[in-house]
């Protein structure tokens, strides 16, 4: 089946984030673990200034010796001097170079840590692979030792949840100042002699770039850091497995932020009963989800997808969960699927169409896991192995994963919300249509054409997406270009831009969020199925823009819809930068122009129009 999104990936039109495959089966390794609290500390950092704890495998790739003894190790990788955005993946040495990815950079400059739980390979070390240039460090978090059954190390969840907001009055409703440190407690579930706690820590409304570190309370701060940010105003969230004192663990920041602890589980001490449940099963990092390649497909927003990971024997999985291509910042949150869905979250998305990724231990139920999006988002998940013992007892339905009546997929240079709708006539349309009413802002004539579509009852086959306008800004003040006056329609990467460049394209192809939106938006309808059609309005001349040249199929549809709407069929110049031209040659020729006169249309010719889209296909 067709899929835009693959083709926009492929020349760089929307994130990358490692491969597209879908794997459905892990390779098992064929030993259980137990947790050993080490760190944090330094084991590796490529910079030049203080090059040591690695070799050098290639250009891309870099080896860092662990430890011989355990079978796999809990590490903080932390991506910084980036030339661009690309992924690391990190694996075991011996084996190939999985189909999965750890980290993800977005821009050059861009400073990124993640958690990584892996299987340790040949002599207890570990490949790390970049796609883009860039220097890592490396820190120990903690190690996995082989057994059957064990007192201390064995994982077990928390209901603690939320135990620190620093922007709630409750806890004082003040950042952490730079180079500020905050004490937390065990919570009341979490024994004494614990060794770690499993947490989610969230650094938010950032004072400046800087380094933030979690280590057991008592303890002097460490060399090593948990999570980073580049600049102030910025969210940054993290999942890491912290070790903790009889009185608790604390948390460092360099640049100053607000902070947000959520505890999900612990790690047992030597005080527990000798046991096998909790113990690690380490895999072989294995891409168990993306939707972007096909089933179940975008995740909408306020839609939940399931993940129907293996659970038999199974209480919890360590997973990497990685957003992209989202619609706007947003959440989202992984929990046992068919249970009550918690109100904490997994996984944060910056803003619109930034890659992100961030680990997590994730509960299991007899339905496997529940993934859900605030925003709207693609989401990918990558295993690396399990925690034994029972899961939980699905006791609820599956949760629906639908695009909403209406809603915001994206946001202007100017900051308006771009807004769809969506209808079906029936449960089962055959027909997949979208309409933009405008997309210069002196344009209005087709809006009205996408108001009364709302109105009408839509034939059973018919499946309908429509946009009033993608350029507000330019509606609000009645003018052609955006709030960045540049002319939406000669920015898009057709086949003569930018050999050709006219007034007002923009910067560079796509620079401007409106196109960037629009593309994340047929690329999420396209998730599912391909368009049948596509139809942008727009004015004076009073014509259907369709190009012999795009084949038979298009031709037919333009002439049919010429009859019903009495509108004259001209084949135009091609011109740089259009949407209709781009599209049309990134897919099979579904898309094309329409335009009303310069004078507003009356109210029969509106009812042409919407009549014409009802029968488009058939």
């Amino acid at each position: 089946m067709y899929r835009l999104s693959t083709q926009l990936r492929s020349i760089g039109l929307l994130a990358v984030v490692g491969v597209t495959m879908l794997t459905t089966a892990a390779h098992a390794v064929a030993t259980t673990a137990a947790y050993r609290a080490v760190g944090p500390r330094r084991l590796a950092d490529t910079r030049p200034t203080s090059s040591s704890g690695f070799s050098r495998i290639d250009a891309h790739t870099i080896r860092v010796v662990v430890d011989a003894d355990a079978v796999a190790a809990t590490l903080t990788v932390t991506a910084v001097d980036t030339t661009g955005a690309g992924f690391v993946t990190v694996w075991p040495t011996g084996a190939a170079r999985p189909e999965a990815s750890n980290l993800n950079v977005t821009r050059a400059g861009e400073v990124r840590a993640n958690t990584v739980t892996v299987r340790l390979g040949m002599a207890g070390s570990v490949d790390l692979y970049v796609q883009t240039p860039t220097q890592l460090i490396v820190d120990l978090v903690g190690l996995f030792d082989q057994a059957a059954d064990a007192t201390a190390g064995r994982y077990q969840p928390s209901n603690a949840g939320r135990v620190l907001d620093t922007r709630e009055p409750g806890f004082g409703a003040t950042p952490l100042k730079a180079r500020g440190q905050r004490s937390i407690p065990l919570p009341a579930d979490v024994p004494t002699d614990a060794i770690a706690v499993a947490a989610n820590l969230t650094f938010t409304s950032t004072l400046g770039a800087g380094f933030f570190t979690a280590w057991p309370a008592g303890a002097p701060l460490p060399q090593a850091s948990t999570g980073n940010a580049d600049g102030p105003g910025q969210t940054r969230a993290i999942f890491t497995i912290v070790p903790v004192s009889a009185t608790g663990f604390s948390i460092y920041t360099q640049g100053g932020a607000h902070v947000v602890v959520d505890i999900v589980g612990y790690f047992t001490g030597p005080s527990a009963p000798l046991s096998s449940v909790g113990l690690f099963e380490p895999q072989d990092p294995t891409r168990l989800l993306d939707t972007r390649s096909g089933i179940p497909g975008f995740v909408w927003p306020g839609g939940t997808i399931e993940l129907p990971v293996a659970a038999a024997g199974h209480a919890a999985a360590w997973l990497n969960y990685t957003s992209t291509d989202a619609f706007a910042a947003g959440f989202m949150t992984a929990w046992p699927a068919r249970t009550p869905r918690p109100k904490s979250s997994s996984l944060n998305a910056p803003a619109a169409g930034v890659a992100i990724a961030n680990a997590a231990i994730t509960n299991l139920s007899s339905a496997g896991i529940a993934l859900s999006s605030f925003a709207g988002e693609n989401l990918i998940a990558d295993l690396a192995g399990y925690f034994t013992g029972a899961p939980d007892v699905a006791t609820t339905q599956a949760m629906p994963n639908q695009p909403p009546a209406t809603f915001t997929f994206g946001s202007s240079a100017d900051g308006r919300a771009l807004v769809a709708a969506h209808r079906k006539g029936s449960d089962n349309p055959t027909r997949d249509v979208l309409v933009i009413g405008s997309m210069h802002g002196e344009e209005p004539a087709g809006i009205r054409v996408v108001d009364a579509l709302a109105t009408i009852e839509l034939p059973p086959d018919l499946e309908l997406w429509t946009l009033r306008t993608m350029n507000p800004d330019g509606l609000a003040t009645g003018t052609r270009r955006n709030g960045n006056d540049v002319d939406l329609n000669r920015n898009w990467p057709g086949s003569l831009y930018p050999s050709v460049v006219t007034s007002g394209s923009g910067p560079y192809p796509m620079s401007e969020p409106e196109n960037q939106a629009m593309l994340r938006l047929v690329s999420a309808i396209e998730s599912r199925q391909p368009l049948d059609w596509a139809i942008s309005y727009h004015q004076p001349l009073s014509t259907i823009d369709c190009d012999p040249a795009r084949g038979q199929r298009l031709l037919s549809a333009c002439s049919a819809f010429s009859k019903t709407t009495g509108t004259p069929m001209q084949a135009f110049l091609r011109i740089p930068g259009t949407m209709t031209d781009t599209m049309n040659g990134l897919g099979q020729g579904q898309w094309f122009t329409v335009e009303f006169g310069a004078a507003q249309p009356a109210e029969t010719e509106v009812t042409r129009h919407v009549t014409a889209i009802s029968l488009i296909g058939r």
